[in-house]
């Protein structure tokens, strides 16, 4: 059976929800760092004592792109859905966050002394002191 996961917002509780739905929510912010939430029928905690939980939010996302149409596609071998071409290989897209995947870098990358988006992300649930 797979693991189901719930929170609480403004009152109501949000689930069930996969694994995944729930990294999600946390990187989309609907979820903070106080934020009730349970597996299956476990007690209520915040988001910030479950063991992972807030690091695996702001985890490389691996995708796999048709290197033809830049369709995501599932693991190779696999038929492209975009242009119906087979693929064997692909070229992978990481990202801190999937809404990042597509994006264009700069034309030449630059150095900053500013914290970079996963460093931004885990601020972001850090317990205040």
């Amino acid at each position: 059976m797979a693991t189901e996961w719930f929170y609480q917002t403004l009152g109501q509780v949000v689930g069930p929800l996969t694994s995944s739905e729930l990294l999600r929510d946390i990187r989309s912010g609907k979820l903070g760092h106080d934020t009730p939430v349970r597996k299956d029928d476990s007690q209520w905690v915040s988001a910030c004592d479950v063991n992972g939980l807030l690091e695996a939010a702001v985890r490389d996302v691996v995708e796999f792109r048709c290197p033809f149409c830049n369709t995501k596609v599932s693991k190779p071998p696999v038929v492209c859905t975009g242009c119906d071409r087979r693929i064997e290989q692909t070229y992978l897209i990481k990202s801190a966050f999937p809404s990042l995947a597509g994006r264009t870098a700069a034309a030449s990358p630059t150095v900053s002394s500013q914290p970079n988006v996963k460093q931004w992300a885990l601020s972001l649930f850090r317990r205040p002191k």
